[in-house]
């Protein structure tokens, strides 16, 4: 189950915070350094903590830990969530997930149409990482405004 913060600055806030902020500039190296399959796994990771703690306070209800695809269904059919997330989550999101499962699950497949040599490929996933990047940023904004009016 997802600990909470009770009050800002406790211990579990603090940690979060920690791991956040690590994670986030362990993705940059990753990027740096080539390391993209990394990346996007910690990116997936940033992402999801975001989308569970954004839709646990206006859901009402511990979401709990769900996978990306999950909090994406629990995101679109929310009637609380505001409008301009939902756009993200439906315009950005859902296609970054896409890519997210293009490079960790089908690296070596092909198909009949799509002929590709490794590092075609995995140079695209740079442009993945940027993207994942951006929607974290987004998500953290919307996470910020949430916090802000419950309070």
């Amino acid at each position: 189950e997802r600990v909470l913060r009770q009050e800002p600055n406790d211990e579990v806030g603090m940690n979060r915070f920690e791991l956040i902020s690590t994670a986030y500039n362990r993705v940059k190296n990753c990027k740096d350094e080539g390391y993209y399959l990394e990346a996007i796994t910690i990116l997936e990771s940033l992402i999801g903590d975001r989308m569970e703690a954004i839709l646990s306070d206006t859901e009402g209800e511990q979401i709990g830990f769900q996978t990306l695809e999950r909090l994406i269904k629990i995101a679109k059919r929310s009637e609380v969530v505001e409008e301009e997330m939902k756009q993200m989550v439906i315009n950005e999101l859902t296609p970054w997930k896409d890519k997210r499962n293009q490079a960790l699950h089908e690296m070596v497949k092909l198909q009949a149409d799509e002929l590709h040599d490794w590092n075609n490929r995995y140079e695209s996933f740079k442009l993945a990482i940027d993207e994942g990047l951006e929607i974290f940023k987004q998500l953290n904004k919307f996470r910020q405004r949430v916090i802000r009016d419950n309070n």
